[in-house]
């Protein structure tokens, strides 16, 4: 038996066809189920996530739930997709905290070994582990507010402070400069 993984359907609902497009969507993936079905590969519909994405600014009727089959699926808040978490209303917030915890994880444990490692190696550990993971999917982070940005940046001299051993007193500019780092806002506008 074969599995047919990571599939994806979208639809476009406005407020007036909204009936219409539930049933439409509750259509294909019957189908699609079906086609699995006929080639001989399984869909686990307890896999199966649903979201609706939407505006934060205009009130709706949250929809409940889709029907597939004899199988309910309620609608996820949030989701991951090649490993960037989008929320029902795409503000990133999710993702900008997943990012933030995971490379906050990463500098504290660098920070534990720190005192055993020479720079050029520490920068190499900082940069496997806590600037990939802050550039990874840099273009969506592309105009984000100040106040999600800020949480990166700081995440980012943190890292540059393990690197160097600079104290939290002194300024950090230097140090990014010193590191030929360019500040967050200025990494996004280059890679966008």
């Amino acid at each position: 038996m074969f599995y047919a993984d990571d599939s994806q359907i979208y639809l476009t609902m406005g407020p007036r066809n909204r009936n219409v497009s539930i049933s439409n969507i509750e259509d294909c993936i019957s189908h699609i189920i079906g086609w699995y079905s006929n080639n001989f590969l399984l869909c686990n519909s307890a896999t199966i996530k649903v979201i609706y994405f939407s505006s934060k600014f205009i009130n709706k009727d949250p929809i409940p739930s889709i029907n597939i089959g004899v199988n309910t699926i309620k609608l996820e808040s949030a989701t991951c997709d090649l490993g960037v978490v989008l929320d029902n209303h795409l503000d990133m917030s999710r993702q900008v905290n997943n990012i933030c915890k995971s490379a906050s994880l990463a500098i504290h444990n660098i920070g534990k070994i720190r005192n055993y490692l020479d720079q050029p190696t520490a920068e190499k550990l900082i940069h496997a582990f806590v600037t990939s993971t802050i550039d990874f999917c840099y273009s969506l982070l592309f105009g984000l507010p100040k106040k999600q940005l800020d949480k990166l940046q700081c995440i980012l001299n943190a890292a540059a402070r393990i690197t160097t051993k600079t104290k939290k007193c002194q300024h950090i500019s230097p140090v990014l400069r010193k590191l030929y780092w360019l500040p967050l806002t200025k990494r996004i506008e280059i890679r966008f």
